[in-house]
């Protein structure tokens, strides 16, 4: 019978996967985190015995998916062409017989009035940059033109070599590079009204390529030779309309929907402590009995008891004691407990020798004539051999092979073997000739080239390992 107690310790080490974004959190892509899943795998386990524990690792990769909103922001530029008209462009000109009103020469609200016939009249010519604009479509220029009041009431010209209708003229140049590309020219002669009248003209110059232009206000007081009584001139203007190209750059915001996903591994370590077994062992009773009888001239019945006994690893030993001469055998008995008694009795009656009975032999001497009958006695074999048959027919083979071994000693020769044992070998004296051996060294005079080869061999191979040679 035998008992097994177990006494066992578990624990185990985890770290709890922590998620690392939640609804409504900044995400990894600066949106607004909308989802976020987490899924565990279990990807690995390893278990080993570790002296009394039995160790497991269990490996976790974990998948938090995020999901998140994010403005995207493009810019898209779109050019618009628009027509756009200058202000006055003139500024800067040149005089010529000019003069700038301040005293009255009966022109009222002109800004300068023009010489006579004399002086060839006057010119006031401003110079325009427009290089700034490109792609003009046309321009405009004039001014508020004056007339003395004698235009109403003099001659033409054509009529009197005096004093006749006063003229002017209005106009514009156009460059590109200083090279003359278009030149516009108003002329007005025998003016027969007085007062201010206003004068403006438009062109298209969208055809044209030009960076300059000129804007001339020419007057004569025809027929008269002193003074500025010629025409004058005010409010006078130029501009360009041209097209403008804007480049409107209109902002576009998009939401999209991105997806992360950050995977990580965990470990979770557990530990169940696993004592050494505890067996116990108790004892158990084998009664085996048995008789055998052999044939001989007086029937004598011939018993022995042996011992059993069971060790840790499971295995049966049989003690016996030694055979009497008057094939008396006693044996030592111990009782082991064991699950069920078992009880092997044997009863051996009066057999017949293995081979027949001795017969008689008639032996006649010269002598004497007489009949001898010759009986045998059982020897130590012939026991041995009756007591293993008898165990065979019990099927028991452990017992079989315990009452082998226990049969063999009984049988051996323990007192011729003590007796080898008790010998004494003697060492004996060896003599050695000093003609057969001599301690003098013998000198090889290949030695040292032997010596030096073997250096060689082995520096080689020494530099071997250093991929030198």
């Amino acid at each position: 019978m035998a008992s097994l107690w177990v006494l066992c310790c578990f624990y185990s080490y985890s770290n709890a996967y922590d998620q690392q974004y939640q609804v409504g959190d900044t995400g990894p892509n600066g949106g607004i985190v909308t989802g976020v899943t987490v899924e565990s795998v279990l990807s690995d386990s390893i278990t080993e015995l570790i002296g009394d524990f039995l160790e497991t690792t269990d490996t976790y990769t974990y998948t938090e998916t995020i999901v998140e909103e994010l403005e995207q922001t493009t810019y898209e530029t779109v050019q618009v062409t628009q027509e756009v008209t200058t202000e006055n462009l003139l500024n800067t000109y040149t005089d010529t017989n000019i003069n700038i009103v301040g005293s009255d020469y009966g022109m009222t609200g002109a800004e300068i009035t023009t010489g006579n016939q004399s002086q060839g009249g006057g010119s006031r010519v401003y110079d325009i940059d427009v290089s700034d604009y490109d792609d003009i479509q046309e321009i405009d220029y004039g001014s508020t033109v004056y007339s003395h009041s004698s235009n109403s009431s003099v001659p033409l010209c054509a009529n009197t070599t005096g004093d006749c209708k006063d003229q002017f003229k209005i106009t514009v140049n156009l460059y590109n590079d200083g090279t003359l590309v278009k030149s516009y020219t108003h002329n007005y002669y025998d003016i027969n009204w007085t007062g201010s009248q206003d004068y403006s003209y438009n062109q298209d110059v969208s055809a044209l390529t030009f960076n300059t232009a000129e804007l001339e206000l020419y007057g004569m007081d025809a027929g008269y030779t002193s003074g500025y009584y010629g025409p004058g001139f005010s409010d006078m203007f130029f501009t360009a309309t041209y097209n403008q190209i804007y480049n409107i750059i209109n902002t576009i915001i998009n939401t999209i929907e991105q997806t992360t996903i950050k995977q990580t591994t965990e470990y979770v370590y557990s530990s169940e402590y696993i004592p050494p077994v505890e067996e116990v062992y108790t004892d158990f009773v084998v009664d085996v009995s048995f008789e055998m009888d052999f044939q001989s001239n007086e029937p004598e019945t011939i018993s022995f008891e042996f011992e059993v006994v069971e060790d840790t690893s499971g295995e049966i030993e049989i003690q016996m004691t030694s055979f009497e001469d008057e094939m008396q055998v006693d044996f030592e008995v111990v009782e082991l407990e064991m699950p069920e008694e078992m009880e092997v009795e044997i009863d051996v009656a009066q057999e017949e020798p293995d081979s027949e009975p001795a017969q008689e032999s008639d032996m006649e001497t010269e002598e004497e004539g007489k009949q001898e009958t010759v009986q045998q006695k059982p020897t130590k074999e012939q026991v041995a051999q009756k007591i293993m048959a008898r165990v065979v027919e019990q099927g028991n083979q452990t017992v079989l092979n315990n009452v082998k071994l226990a049969v063999m000693a009984q049988l051996a020769d323990t007192d011729g073997f003590d007796a080898y044992q008790a010998k004494t070998l003697e060492d004996a004296e060896l003599y050695i000739s000093e003609i057969m051996y001599d301690s003098k060294q013998i000198d090889d005079p290949y030695a040292r080239d032997y010596s030096l080869a073997q250096d060689y061999i082995m520096e080689q191979i020494v530099n071997s390992q250093y991929g030198r040679n």
